[in-house]
């Protein structure tokens, strides 16, 4: 089969591009990774191996074809856990005969992937690139499960919840900042990431993010004069209250400068970016307070 010109359907007031239509016009969806897929047929069986994708799934009200998810903080903890993301249960995954293993392209690790499908099981590697790409996940999900009345309802939810943090957001001028994604060492992110489109919402713009992310192994007195926070990953695990005070206390930096984010950014798609879309002017407000 080969591909034909792409076919691109509106998603409330967008285009989703990863449709195309192969020889015999049937309709087929290309997932992150360059995989093709058909519509799925009746009932699904659906392994999530990240929790994004879970929400996005419960969300969609698929909860009923979700046969098992990687073990989770909150939310739903049940008997469907298959393990952790670094180190799921691939056995059980298997035993449980899934159509779909969805899997986030980067943060799921390329063995785990590859098992998986050495297993011949259906991995669909899907995470928007940038926070436009939420339109396409939305859709890429309601046409694979055959639920495109509720993927229309959270796509056009997500796009009044842009449209209202812009609206809101149109004088603010913009606030360089210094962003930290992890530490041991610390690291920025890639100007062209999904966090950076997130952060470009709200007028931030993210100083020192290279086309795949640096090592900071030092932060010069320089940098921190010419930005007006520090912000850190609030991903569970990564900065405590007691790393930023350290961070302050070794850059001799006032902590009304440092700001930890409620969640890791970098997480908040699909339907987390709903949510996320209602916290980012709070965001901004913290940003733009001086002690």
């Amino acid at each position: 089969m080969t591909r034909h010109d792409e076919h691109r359907p509106a998603v409330a007031g967008h285009a989703w591009s990863f449709y195309n239509t192969m020889s015999d016009d049937t309709l087929c969806l290309t997932d992150s990774k360059g995989h093709q897929f058909k519509p799925h047929e009746g009932q699904a069986r659906i392994v999530s191996m990240t929790d994004p994708l879970t929400d996005l799934v419960l969300a969609l009200e698929l909860g009923d074809q979700l046969v098992g998810h990687v073990t989770r903080a909150s939310r739903i903890p049940d008997s469907r856990d298959i393990g952790s993301v670094l180190l799921p249960d691939l056995e059980r995954i298997a035993s449980l005969e899934p159509s779909h293993v969805l899997v986030h392209p980067t943060r799921t690790p390329q063995a785990i992937q590859g098992q998986l499908m050495e297993k011949g099981l259906q991995v669909v590697a899907m995470a928007p690139a940038t926070v436009q790409d939420n339109f396409g996940l939305f859709c890429f999900f309601g046409e694979l499960f055959g639920v495109k009345d509720n993927a229309d309802t959270l796509s056009r939810r997500f796009e009044a919840g842009l449209a209202r943090v812009k609206m809101a957001m149109h004088t603010m001028p913009v606030k360089r900042v210094l962003y930290i994604d992890n530490h041991t060492p610390f690291r920025t992110i890639a100007k062209d990431s999904y966090v950076a489109s997130l952060f470009e919402i709200i007028h931030i713009l993210p100083v020192q993010a290279s086309d795949g992310g640096i090592v900071l192994t030092d932060i010069p007195d320089s940098m921190l004069i010419s930005i007006d926070k520090v912000l850190f990953n609030g991903a569970p695990g990564l900065f405590r209250p007691a790393d930023i005070a350290q961070f302050a206390k070794s850059h001799n930096i006032d902590m009304d400068r440092l700001h930890r984010l409620d969640v890791d950014p970098a997480q908040q798609i699909g339907v987390r970016a709903i949510e996320m879309l209602e916290t980012l002017p709070d965001i901004r407000k913290a940003l733009d307070h001086t002690a």
